[in-house]
């Protein structure tokens, strides 16, 4: 809120304080200073109930004012109208579509809502870093509510981890597409926070034209400060713009996919290692007073600087695609945020194996699936018999346990259930399968593995700088071909896991860090893993590499 200050000045005076209907006096020489909030004495601002509803937009109004005795203001404001799907009183960060600079009514479209969710919405007045609202309203969309539960909602926005080996987490679309007809959203000149209405150029440039004022050769800034941050300022930390570095992971490690007609329009369908995938649709960029490209080229902002005068960025058209380009600093680009995987959310869980393999020991923890994402998790093993599935706050109680819904269901694929779980029955059992459950969307599917003779080791350990690359810490085989052991560090270090205490056979992850991302697969001969002092427990799969980290 904006606030105003009096200070007292003559030690003689009284100030009378009206509050609740009740007046009192305060001498001003037991009083420094009096702070009151003024927001509410600028504007009345009026969310009207919305006048049409689709099953991916809805229509409404707005209505802004000077409250009495306020005929205008010195700073230019920034009005429009704020909404979430999970914030009954959504705030700017929640997503917003600006509608104006003028005190007036305005009538506004939401576009590219989900179906069947219900959404509040509010008008809001910005003025510099302070934000007044209005009245909330809701509404929910026509149709059927989406399943899929892939994402991650981060401020209200919704983000996906790809699989990717930083964990890093991309949002499914650009800043200001929300709310909005287009796939694109907003153009931002680069450590620039607001989108201009037209002129993208030096004379326009936040930052100066001949002498940069701010990341330049004196400050030695490479990377955009939050203030700075289109995605931290618009979103919210933890969103942020990318890094260089990041665009080419994503294009190293994804696939990339030209779509010529997508939802309308074109550009690369971007599957990460875990399936999981994001839409980068054209954007073309604004130089000046022109959109050029926009059918054709894409172009997003990263947050590293190149040079004086320009960025990076990425760029891709039809076939072509630039992880590290670069261009003026002044140019339009659309940003499309990330969110590092060490903001993860609460709902990341860690779940327990407990059957016929455990010995139906409800003390026995060393038998942890593996996760694919926050929701997905999996286990690869000979399976003998039937198992049931602890989340591990609530290990050891059989009330809360994951299960089928039918005794001695076998299916190859079926829905969980919490409520008087049956045992989930494997299909075939003495063969290798992988079990994935998914449990966002409750279901358990069976996997056979094509190899049913996999490769023997008598030994699998840890080794790295924690023990000098010589001395293997050896992990225990719970069942043929599943390991665990506790490891302690009292630094940071990197490792790896290898067999029978040589380099003919070790497992790496690149990009792997533990700090991040407590999970991942190790492929041969990949990437030392970074790990941060602490006490974990340890878990590795050598069938599929597979590993995971949990803090004891």
């Amino acid at each position: 809120m904006l606030a105003v200050t009096f200070t007292t000045a003559h030690a003689q005076q009284n100030i009378f304080i009206w509050k609740d209907g009740n007046i009192s006096v305060k001498s001003v020489a037991d009083i420094d200073s009096i702070t009151t909030s003024v927001g509410s004495w600028l504007f009345n601002i009026h969310t009207s109930a919305p006048t049409s509803v689709t099953t991916n937009t809805l229509e409404a109004s707005i209505s802004v004012s000077y409250a009495d005795n306020v005929q205008s203001l010195s700073q230019t404001p920034e009005i429009g109208v704020c909404f979430s799907s999970e914030e009954v009183t959504p705030i700017y960060f929640c997503g917003h579509k600006r509608l104006g600079t003028s005190v007036r009514s305005y009538n506004f479209t939401l576009y590219n809502l989900d179906p069947g969710t219900t959404y509040f919405f509010r008008g809001y007045v910005k003025l510099g870093d302070k934000v007044f609202y209005g009245n909330v309203k809701s509404v929910m969309t026509f149709g059927e509510k989406p399943t899929s539960s892939t994402y991650t909602l981060i401020n209200g926005h919704k983000f996906v981890d790809l699989g990717l080996p930083s964990g890093l987490l991309w949002a499914c679309t650009n800043i200001g597409v929300p709310g909005s007809s287009s796939l694109v959203g907003y153009y931002f000149a680069w450590g620039e926070t607001e989108p201009k209405l037209s002129d993208y150029s030096w004379s326009t440039y936040k930052w100066g034209d001949d002498n940069m004022t701010k990341y330049n050769y004196s400050d030695g800034k490479k990377t955009l400060d939050a203030e700075d941050d289109a995605a931290t300022v618009n979103w919210g930390a933890p969103c942020r713009m990318p890094d260089s570095s990041e665009f080419e992971e994503l294009y190293n490690k994804c696939d990339w996919s030209w779509k010529s007609n997508y939802n309308g329009t074109s550009g690369y369908l971007v599957t990460g290692p875990n399936g999981n995938t994001i839409f980068l649709p054209v954007s073309g960029g604004r130089y000046n007073n022109v959109l050029s490209n926009s059918d054709s080229y894409g172009n997003y902002w990263s947050r590293s600087l190149y040079s004086n005068y320009n960025a990076r960025y990425l760029f891709f058209r039809s076939g072509r695609i630039y992880p590290t380009e670069y261009d003026d600093r002044y140019s339009g680009y659309p940003v499309r945020p990330v969110a590092d995987f060490g903001e993860k959310p609460s709902s990341y869980h860690i779940y327990y194996m407990v059957g016929q393999l455990t010995g139906w020991d409800a003390s026995n923890k060393d038998f942890a699936f593996y996760p694919e994402s926050n929701t997905v998790h999996s286990y690869t093993a000979q399976f003998t018999g039937d198992l049931k599935i602890w989340m591990k706050d609530d290990f050891g109680n059989w009330d809360t346990a994951y299960g089928a819904i039918f005794a001695g269901d076998d299916s190859e694929s079926g829905p969980l259930t919490q409520s008087g779980a049956c045992a989930i029955v494997c299909p075939e059992p003495g063969a290798y399968y992988t079990l994935t459950v998914d449990f966002a969307n409750m279901s358990y599917e069976w996997t056979k593995v094509a190899d049913q003779n996999p490769t023997t080791y008598y030994r699998v350990s840890l080794i790295g700088g924690f023990n000098h690359w010589t001395d293997d810490l050896d992990l225990t085989e719970v069942i043929p071909h599943n390991w665990h052991t506790v490891l302690t560090l009292q630094s940071a270090t990197e490792l790896k896991f290898r067999a029978n205490h040589d380099w003919q056979v070790d497992w790496g992850d690149d990009g792997g860090d533990i700090n991040k991302k407590e999970y991942g697969k190790g492929s041969f001969y990949g990437g030392n893993i970074n790990c941060p002092a602490g006490t974990y427990d340890v878990f590795f799969n050598d069938i599929t590499g597979e590993y995971l980290f949990v803090v004891k």
